[in-house]
Formats: C-alpha cells, sequence, structure tokens
C-alpha cells in the first residue's frame, strides 16, 4: 500500500505501457540484428585480412572516428528519451485527472486550462520524440560519410603503391560490406539506450519489495473465536506520529464505534487491522496471535469492509456481489442484494442482475452504489464487519435505506463503526473517542453524552441533545 500511496496513476501507467512497449521494440528489431551483423563483421573482417592484412590495418584507424559519434547520439538519445518519459507521465497523470473530475472542470470552467496544460506537454513530448529520432537518424549517415572518406582516401593509397587491380576490387567490396554492419550497429546502439531508459524503470518496480510480507510458517485462520486486540500500538506515516501506545480489546459479538476528528487516527486502525501497514510497536492481534503470524488471506477472509469510498467495477451487478465471495451462486447474489435493500433497485435496471454498470459505477446513484458494497459485505459473510463512515456521502433519505441495510448485516457479527454522523452510533455496546492516536473518553453512547465532554460536544454541534 505505501508504494501505491506514493506512485501516480500516469507513472504506472507509462511503466506498464511505455517502458514495456520501448523494451518489446528494442528486443523484437535487435535481436537479429546483435546475433548476425557482430558474425558478419568478423567473417568480412578476416576476409580481408586474407586479402590484404595492412590495407585493413589502415582500415581499422576509421573505426575510433565511427565509434565516438555513436557513443555521443548514443547519451543524446538516452537523455531525451528520459525527458520524453517524464513529459508522457505527467500527460497520463494530467489525463486521468481530467477524465476522473469532469464534473469540477465543467463546474469551474477549467476546461481551457487543463487544454492548455496538455497542450504544452505534448509539445515537450514532441520536441523529446523528434530528439530522440534524430540523434537515432544522424547515426547512420555519419558512419556512412566517415566510411566514404576512409575508402577514398585508401583508393589514393592504392594507386600511389600500384597495387593488383583485381584484389583491389574484391577488398574495396569487401570493406563497403564491412561497413554495412556497423552501420546498423550503430542504429541498434541508439535503440539500446532508448530502451535503457523503460528497461531501469521496469526494474525499479520489479527490485520493490512488499511493505508486509507473510510468515513463511503462517498459521492458518480458519474461524473468529474470542476477540480483536490492539495491544500497546504505535504508528508513524514516515516521522509523523499517528497512533501511541493504543491498548483495545474487542470482543466477539461487540459493537464498537470509534470518533474523532481528521487525524485523530480512526482509520489508520483500520489499516492497521487489515494489515496494509504493520504497526512500528506493539501488534494487533486476532484470538491471542499476531497479524503477522497469521496468513495474510485467512484473517482477511474473516472481515468484510463498507467504506464512504465505494468502489464499484465495470462488470455486471451481479459481477459485483459475487467479487465479496469466490464461487458464490446466483442465488447468494441475490438472496444478498435482497438483505441491502438493493433487490427492487437492480430489477428496475433495463438487465436486471446481468446490467453493466459502468466504471466505477457512474450509471448508478451514491445510495445505490453503497448498498451493491453492503451486499457484497453479505456475500462475504464474515465475521467481522467494519464500517469506515459508510453513510458519510448520503442524503438523509439514502442514509435512512442504507443505515437499514447495515443493522441488518450487523446482527451477530462484531462491528468496528467509524462515524461522523454520531447518531449512527447509538446502536453500538461501546464508543471510543479518539485524539491524536489516543483514546480520550470511553462507555456507550448515553455515558458519554452524560458526561459532557468531547464526544457530547461533537454531538450537540450535529443537533443530538440526547
Amino acid at each position: 500500500m505505501p508504494f501505491f500511496n506514493r506512485a501516480t496513476t500516469g507513472d504506472l501507467i507509462t511503466r506498464i505501457n511505455g517502458d514495456a512497449l520501448l523494451l518489446q521494440i528494442c528486443l523484437a528489431s535487435g535481436v537479429g540484428i546483435l546475433v548476425s551483423e557482430p558474425v558478419a563483421i568478423v567473417s568480412i573482417f578476416t576476409g580481408l585480412c586474407l586479402i590484404d592484412w595492412q590495407l585493413t590495418l589502415c582500415m581499422l584507424v576509421l573505426f575510433p572516428i565511427c565509434v565516438i559519434p555513436i557513443i555521443h547520439f548514443g547519451k543524446k538519445a538516452r537523455k531525451a528519451t528520459g525527458k520524453r518519459v517524464a513529459a508522457n507521465i505527467d500527460q497520463s497523470s494530467l489525463a486521468v485527472e481530467m477524465f476522473s473530475g469532469m464534473r469540477v472542470i465543467k463546474a469551474f470552467g477549467l476546461e481551457n486550462a487543463r487544454l492548455d496544460r496538455f497542450r504544452e506537454l505534448s509539445r515537450q513530448l514532441i520536441k523529446q520524440t523528434m530528439k530522440t529520432v534524430r540523434s537515432r537518424e544522424i547515426v547512420g549517415p555519419l558512419v556512412e560519410t566517415v566510411s566514404m572518406i576512409g575508402i577514398g582516401a585508401l583508393i589514393l593509397y592504392v594507386v600511389h603503391t600500384a597495387r593488383s587491380m583485381p584484389d583491389l576490387v574484391v577488398f574495396f567490396t569487401g570493406l563497403i560490406m564491412f561497413y554495412t554492419p556497423i552501420r546498423k550497429l550503430a542504429r541498434m546502439h541508439v535503440r539500446i539506450e532508448e530502451a535503457s531508459v523503460g528497461a531501469q524503470r521496469l526494474m525499479h518496480v520489479l527490485d520493490e519489495k512488499p511493505d508486509i510480507l507473510e510468515c513463511p510458517k503462517a498459521r492458518p485462520v480458519t474461524g473468529f473465536g474470542d476477540d480483536i486486540q490492539f495491544d500497546n500500538v504505535s504508528f508513524a506515516y514516515e516521522d509523523e506520529p499517528v497512533v501511541t501506545g493504543l491498548d483495545l480489546t474487542i470482543p466477539k459479538g461487540s459493537k464498537l464505534g470509534i470518533v474523532g476528528e481528521s487525524g485523530s487516527g480512526k482509520s489508520t486502525l483500520i489499516n492497521l487491522l487489515f494489515r496494509f501497514h504493520d504497526p512500528d510497536s506493539g501488534a494487533v492481534k486476532l484470538d491471542g496471535h499476531d497479524l503477522r503470524d497469521l496468513s495474510i488471506k485467512g484473517f482477511r477472509r474473516q472481515m468484510a469492509l463498507v467504506s464512504q469510498e465505494v468502489v464499484l467495477f465495470d462488470l455486471t451487478v451481479a459481477e459485483n456481489i459475487a467479487l465479496g465471495q469466490a464461487d458464490c451462486s446466483r442465488e447468494q447474489v441475490e438472496a444478498a442484494a435482497r438483505h441491502a435493500h438493493a433487490h427492487e433497485f437492480i430489477t428496475a435496471l433495463p438487465k436486471g442482475y446481468d446490467t453493466r454498470i459502468g466504471e466505477r459505477g457512474v450509471t448508478l446513484s451514491g445510495g445505490q452504489r453503497q448498498r451493491l458494497a453492503i451486499a457484497r459485505a453479505f456475500v462475504r459473510d464474515a465475521p467481522i464487519l467494519v464500517l469506515d463512515e459508510a453513510t458519510a456521502a448520503l442524503d438523509s433519505k439514502a442514509e435512512g435505506e442504507v443505515q437499514g441495510a447495515i443493522d441488518r448485516l450487523s446482527k451477530n457479527r462484531t462491528v468496528l463503526c467509524i462515524a461522523h454522523r454520531l447518531s449512527t452510533l447509538r446502536s453500538m455496546d461501546r464508543v471510543i473517542v479518539l485524539s491524536h492516536g489516543k483514546i480520550i473518553e470511553e462507555g456507550n453512547f448515553d455515558e458519554l453524552m452524560a458526561q459532557a465532554g468531547v464526544f457530547s460536544g461533537l454531538a450537540r454541534a450535529q443537533g443530538i441533545t440526547d
């Protein structure tokens, strides 16, 4: 997760498509040349030595003169390719931002500003591309020019020394043939320099080590039987502490509400519970076992997540719900939709459960998307339910419908509920209030309201008086 948090979408797209394509083109066009042309050079050079070794050695004087421009323009091509890739990354990121933020762009009239930025990046891209092409294409003519000048000088030398004409015809024919593979290798060198930029960027990805590794002898997890425990847990993002010395036990079957201001560590607790990150000190335990000693797939199978940010894919309604549990039947999908109060609006869609909902579920309302996420959690049928501000982005009517589905989903499960709207926490057995990664208040809803502390202040600010 830290890798994806620091990487940009445009950079990842460029690595997958652009960098891999550079390497593919180089390999496709270059393997044959790198095998055949060196063999041709050695063969021709041997033949020239047999014909006239003195002239052949004279000819080798030209070789360094040919190599110098090859190396020079190869470096220029590599530098230009690096700048071209950087411009391509910025352009891809900008395109992703434009497509995903089209409503904001339209609302604030940002079309011209975004297009001007895109045009500027396109100009940079074209400029660096032309520099690369120029470096690649100029090498061949330079090698030819140098070789022809050298051949002309050798002809004058041959005339001056009055050598045998038939042997000289064969020799000069071989000499011309000698520089043809050199010209091909020169162009190939520039292509290799271009591809090396993409290859290095791909290697950076391949060299990435996951921050979260499963223990080689990880314990299998077949169920959830006792409790979840945060044992003196501390965690920081880089140098910024988020959770400090947190102790918390959540017994099986209990319902815990989590409240706090932005940056207090609420979502970090969820990230640690799913082991998207490991604590810097302390341990998160499931049934007394440190998560680091358990099978990652095993303990995540015991949890279902419903968050404010609903992620739906460009699949059918049924396929999106079925993502919650592999190999679930159509009957299970429909039963989950009914439990989530989603069956009615699904059957009203053009093709019912077989309707494709578009990228990110754009054809559905916020409440409908949230109910599909709840249906996905129903299908998973996990004993631990995690609610991360699941109704925060909904209007009052949609919130009421979704909250009813959540209440039904919460029955007979262990629930962790992060809530911005405190009224949704009335049904919680216990509520904790976080500040700077520490628990500052704890109790049930009524007890916290009676304490006249931080929780009651937040509740009254939302119009809750009892």
